[in-house]
C-alpha cells in the first residue's frame, strides 16, 4: 500500500460508492484521508482494509477511517458524499472536523446541497459542482471504476472560496476538474442527466451504457432530459434540449458499464435520492406553471418501487 505524505488532512464523508472512490484517489496521491462513517463497523474496517480500486483505476492505498469526527484534527477539506437527505447531518459533521479555513466540497446528486452545507459551515467555505466519474461498491472499501468523466466546480454566487485550489487537489489525484462561474447553471446540467439516467436504470435495472442502446430505455431518458432542460432553461439555464441530449449520449457511453446510484439504492433496498432529482424538476416545473409529465411519471415509478419494500428502505451511510 502507498504510504501518505504530510499535510493538512483530507476528509470524505459517506463511504459508499463515490466516497471510496474519490477517497482512495486522494490517497493514492499522498493525501492523508479520512474516512468519515456513522457506522463504527465500517470504519473499522476501512481503517484495517483500506481501499483498493479497479476498473478503470487502479489503486490499493492505505486510509484512515472514524465514526467520531472530533477525532479528523484541521482538515482542509471535507468531502461530501452521502445522500441528500442526509446532507444537513454531514454539514454538521464536517463542522466539527473542518479547519477554520477548511472548505466542503459537495459533488453530490440533486440541488439544494450546498445551501444544506452553508447553512452550517457558512457560505464562503462550500464549493459545489459535479462529476462524471461512475463508481460501483463492490464491498466495504472496495469499489469498481466504471467510467471517467469531466468534473467541475464552483463557489456559490458571490463567495470567495478558492476554487482553483481545491480543483488542482483534484485534478493532481488524476480527477481532471475544471473551476467553473456558474454553480447553479453547473448543478442544474447535471440534475438534468440525472433525471435521464438514474431513474430509468432503477426501474429497468439497466446498467448506464444500456440506456442508450436499448430502443425503449433510450427514448424515455431522451424524453425525461429533455423535458428537464426546457424547464432548467425557463429559469435561465443556458443549455437547450438538443445539448442535453447529446450530453445524455456522452455520459452514458463513458459510464458504460456503471451501476449507477439510484439503481445501485433499489437493488439493495435503500431509499433513493429520486426526490432530489425528478422531485426538483416537477416541483420547479409546477412553480412556472409548466407541465413535465415524463419526470412526473419517473417520479411516481421510483416512489412506488420505494413503497414496495417500506420495512427495508432506509438511510445510507454517513
Amino acid at each position: 500500500m502507498r504510504s501518505r505524505a504530510p499535510g493538512r488532512p483530507i476528509a470524505v464523508i459517506g463511504c459508499g460508492a463515490m466516497g471510496t472512490l474519490f477517497g482512495g484517489l486522494l490517497a493514492g496521491a499522498g493525501h492523508e484521508v479520512w474516512m468519515v462513517s456513522r457506522d463504527c463497523a465500517r470504519a473499522a474496517a476501512l481503517e484495517r482494509r483500506g481501499i483498493r480500486i479497479t476498473g478503470a483505476s487502479r489503486r490499493q492505498v492505505r486510509v484512515r477511517a472514524t465514526s467520531e469526527p472530533r477525532r479528523v484534527r484541521d482538515a482542509g477539506l471535507a468531502f461530501v458524499f452521502v445522500k441528500a437527505y442526509d446532507t444537513a447531518a454531514a454539514a454538521r459533521r464536517a463542522a466539527q472536523l473542518l479547519s477554520p479555513d477548511g472548505i466542503a466540497v459537495t459533488l453530490q446528486n440533486g440541488v439544494g446541497n450546498v445551501e444544506a452545507l452553508a447553512n452550517v459551515v457558512g457560505v464562503d467555505r462550500v464549493v459545489g459542482g459535479s462529476t462524471a466519474h461512475g463508481a460501483t461498491l463492490l464491498a466495504v472499501g472496495r469499489v469498481r471504476h466504471a467510467g471517467k468523466g469531466p468534473t467541475a466546480l464552483a463557489a456559490p454566487a458571490g463567495a470567495t472560496a478558492d476554487v482553483a485550489a481545491v480543483a488542482q487537489v483534484l485534478s493532481a489525484a488524476g480527477i481532471a476538474t475544471e473551476a467553473v462561474d456558474d454553480l447553479d447553471a453547473l448543478l442544474w446540467q447535471k440534475l438534468i442527466l440525472s433525471a435521464g439516467i438514474n431513474p430509468i436504470a432503477a426501474i429497468t435495472r439497466l446498467r448506464n451504457g444500456d440506456l442508450i442502446s436499448v430502443a425503449g430505455a433510450a427514448a424515455l431518458a431522451q424524453a425525461a432530459v429533455a423535458e428537464a432542460a426546457a424547464v432548467a432553461a425557463a429559469r435561465g439555464v443556458p443549455i437547450t434540449p438538443e445539448r442535453a441530449v447529446a450530453n445524455l449520449r456522452e455520459v452514458c457511453r463513458s459510464t458504460a458499464k456503471n451501476v449507477n446510484s439510484m439503481l445501485q439504492d433499489v437493488l439493495h433496498h435503500r431509499r433513493t435520492e429520486v426526490e432530489a432529482i425528478n422531485g426538483v424538476i416537477v416541483a420547479e416545473a409546477e412553480r412556472m406553471r409548466m407541465a413535465a409529465p415524463v419526470n412526473e411519471f419517473l417520479l411516481r415509478a421510483v416512489r412506488a418501487i420505494e413503497g414496495a419494500c417500506p420495512r427495508q428502505v432506509r438511510g445510507t451511510d454517513l
